[in-house]
């Protein structure tokens, strides 16, 4: 039955390989039009829910948080994903938050939120 079906399926596109091969032409233009509108915002701050501590905080003090300077902390293991070095990580997080010069944080613990504003994903 399945080698039948196969069989039907190579015969149908050997048959119509034209159209095939238009079809996924057109596919691929329109695919690459909706790419074309996607844009990127490379604005750390912009990232930040409204709900946060973060945004309250900048909020808070006006433009000077949008002065600062930012600290990026970065994992690199083999198995990022798993639990035991995901919670030292976390944990790794929450000392640095605890630091007192540090106003605020943005991390992945606690930023997990898209948006969708007009033709871009934030």
């Amino acid at each position: 039955m399945r080698e039948v079906l196969i069989d039907r399926i190579l015969t149908f596109v050997q048959k119509r390989s034209l159209t095939i091969i238009l079809i996924t032409v057109l596919i691929t233009l329109v695919m690459g039009y909706f790419a074309l509108q996607v844009r990127m915002t490379p604005d750390v701050i912009s990232l930040v829910p409204a709900d946060e501590k973060a945004s309250r905080m900048m909020a808070e003090y006006g433009q000077g948080l949008v002065q600062a300077e930012y600290l990026l902390v970065a994992a690199e293991a083999d198995d990022v994903f798993d639990l035991e070095k995901l919670d030292a990580f976390a944990r790794a997080i929450v000392r640095i938050e605890a630091l007192p010069h540090i106003r605020a944080s943005v991390n992945p613990f606690n930023l997990m939120t898209f948006e969708k504003q007009g033709a871009r994903l934030k």
